[in-house]
């Protein structure tokens, strides 16, 4: 088989990269970013058990690694208007096959262990490298970059929400808009043990918030009542913890969206999409 060729270098482009090789398979990453370019706030936090199992078993350590990285909190809760209506106790104890239910790290943290592997894999990742444009046929793909015009057998489309790759097989997002807006950021240096999920929750006027917890810090995420609402509190520090100001790293607002593409692949087969 001749080269496969990826699209994004974050966690699913690398993920599948490692798989490949794993196969034996020739692959090769391009990335739009700089390599010196680190992606702000935690974002995606949880790396669950079955994903820790499958990165262990295609890159040996990874999985372990990236378990020892994050980390798993002592308590799950939720509450409503402040009153406490449920809790548990999480057991910390690893799986039979050594392997916690899941670990909780900033995305950026998980990408890097990502690269490490690769890079002992000598999987190389070509960085400033956008892919703009790929044409399937039966034969291949083309595929236009920042610098050429490149021939693969295959290509897997990693590069995200905005993907240039999706774009080119026009395929479309179904799925509601929603109006659903959150407001969310990053609280370092300092120490949750509960994740807790807070309905009504007084401390920010009766909107919901969710505390999760993740390694060297937690992230807050609030749910507002709608754009404006979301808009308003991206200029405050109001619905952050007093206590907790200081050590705000990032913050972001997103949208709620329920879509996916109504196809993952071409129709020649040659263009897979992943997320």
């Amino acid at each position: 088989m001749g080269e496969i060729l990826i699209a994004g270098a974050g966690p699913a482009g690398l993920a599948a990269a490692l798989a490949l090789h794993a196969h034996r398979l020739p692959v090769r990453v391009l990335e739009s970013r700089e390599r010196s370019d680190r992606i702000t706030g935690s974002r995606a936090l949880f790396v669950h058990h079955d994903s820790l199992a499958l990165l262990e078993a295609i890159s040996p350590g990874l999985g372990q690694a990236i378990a020892a990285a994050g980390v798993r909190w002592a308590r799950r809760e939720t509450r409503y208007a402040g009153r406490l209506v449920y809790a548990r106790d999480e057991n910390s104890e690893p799986m039979s096959d050594g392997l916690p239910g899941y670990t909780s790290l900033s995305q950026s943290d998980t990408t890097e262990l990502l690269l490490d592997a690769c890079t002992r894999s000598g999987i190389n990742v070509e960085w400033s490298a956008k892919v703009h444009k790929v044409v399937s046929s039966q034969d291949g793909v083309s595929v236009t970059t920042d610098s050429e015009e490149a021939r693969a057998d295959f290509v897997i489309g990693a590069d995200g929400a905005h993907s240039n790759v999706r774009d080119s097989l026009g395929v479309e997002l179904e799925g509601p808009r929603i109006s659903c807006f959150h407001i969310v950021a990053d609280i370092l240096d300092t120490k949750r043990d509960s994740r807790t999920l807070h309905y009504s929750c007084p401390q920010v006027d009766g909107r919901t918030a969710l505390y999760i917890p993740f390694a060297g810090g937690y992230q807050i995420d609030i749910q507002c009542h709608g754009e404006a609402d979301a808009a308003r509190l991206a200029e405050t520090r109001s619905w952050i913890p007093p206590e907790d100001v200081t050590r705000v790293a990032w913050v972001s607002r997103y949208r709620f969206i329920r879509a996916v593409a109504w196809s993952f692949i071409d129709s020649h087969r040659r263009v897979l999409l992943v997320v």
